[in-house]
């Protein structure tokens, strides 16, 4: 696996699937040869794929406002707290960090995530994804009643 961006450039770089793929081993701790497998191990911790974590790292940067000290392994410790929701001794433990030190970048990841207003793009996928299937059960071709996301 490629290594990790140097630390100055957190917050001018984007955050490649691969340097996502480096820092979740960190915490996963373990490697293995299949991509499915992988793939699997790293949605059990984190929710989401990969590749996603990438763009919102990217929309995390865009806003332009990441606190001093706010790198991206913060950002798969608040998706890895987000999916686990342990108690604050295990998810240290688990990160391989100290208690204060894994809640003061959790939540500041959650509030810069809520900040984000994902809930509106969220809610219109899942608008379009309801819609698609319900007209794939009627099987005839129909125009969204709403805008689309570009």
């Amino acid at each position: 696996m490629p290594s990790i961006p140097h630390r100055h450039s957190y917050f001018t770089m984007r955050f490649p699937v691969q340097a996502v793929d480096a820092l979740a081993m960190t915490i996963i701790q373990r490697d293995t040869s299949s991509r499915r497998v992988w793939n699997r191990r790293f949605a059990s911790f984190f929710v989401i794929p990969q590749y996603v974590v990438s763009e919102l790292w990217g929309l995390l940067t865009d806003q332009g406002n990441l606190p001093q000290g706010f790198r991206p392994i913060h950002l798969l410790w608040t998706l890895c707290f987000l999916k686990l929701y342990s108690p604050e001794v295990a998810m240290a433990t688990l990160l391989g960090c100290h208690e204060d030190t894994m809640r003061k970048w959790v939540w500041v990841g959650i509030h810069l995530i809520k900040e984000l207003d994902l809930v509106s793009f969220v809610t219109s996928m899942m608008r379009i994804c309801i819609y698609l299937y319900e007209s794939s059960l009627c099987r005839t071709t129909v125009t969204l009643p709403f805008p689309c996301i570009d």
